[in-house]
């Protein structure tokens, strides 16, 4: 062998090193392609369901009639405050029934009585609906009256619809369509 023969394997040698080099480099390189395109479809994933929620969101406050809210608060507070008219009335058939005929100042006296009375029911019957449905038993049970008239509460609390959820829906809509004022469904009264 001469120095001809011996430099062509030289050279071979060097390619060979040189191809299994760039082999071994192009093998890393697709594997870093590969986990940065997972990592690229992820993001991608994410930002589709964040897309998909907010746009249910929107969905959501655009679907909430405030109108039909309303009319349904008005006319849950019309049957409150006809609950608390009759209330008022058989406890002050009782009471006349329980009492002798007194004098007028008494008289006077009872009947704003019973005007506070009315007045504090219908504030109560009418926060009853903002109560969720499976606590309304318990704050009833606790309050210091007759069992009667807990009798007469659980029957209206449980006839009462549950606006508990939509008054945080409303609040949430509020929030999220940055109004200025606290919604109300009474605010329309």
């Amino acid at each position: 062998m001469n120095w001809r023969d011996l430099a062509v394997v030289a050279i071979l040698l060097g390619e060979f090193v040189g191809f299994g080099l760039a082999a071994v480099v192009i093998y890393r390189l697709m594997l870093q392609i590969g986990a940065l395109k997972g990592t690229v479809e992820t993001q991608a994933t994410t930002l589709d369901m964040l897309h998909e929620l907010n746009k249910t969101a929107l969905e959501m406050a655009k679907s909430f009639d405030p109108k039909k809210f309303a009319d349904a608060a008005n006319t849950y507070q019309e049957l409150v405050d006809q609950n608390a008219k009759a209330l008022v009335e058989e406890a002050r058939r009782e009471f006349d029934r329980a009492r002798p005929p007194a004098a007028s100042a008494a008289g006077d006296a009872v009947e704003r009585l019973a005007r506070h009375y009315q007045g504090a029911l219908r504030v109560g019957l009418g926060l009853m609906a903002f109560i969720p449905k499976n606590q309304r038993g318990a704050a009833i049970m606790t309050t210091d009256v007759p069992q009667e008239f807990k009798d007469i509460y659980l029957r209206i609390a449980d006839a009462a619809p549950d606006w508990s959820a939509a008054l945080l829906l409303m609040n949430l809509a509020r929030v999220t369509l940055k109004a200025d004022a606290p919604v109300s469904p009474l605010a329309t009264r």
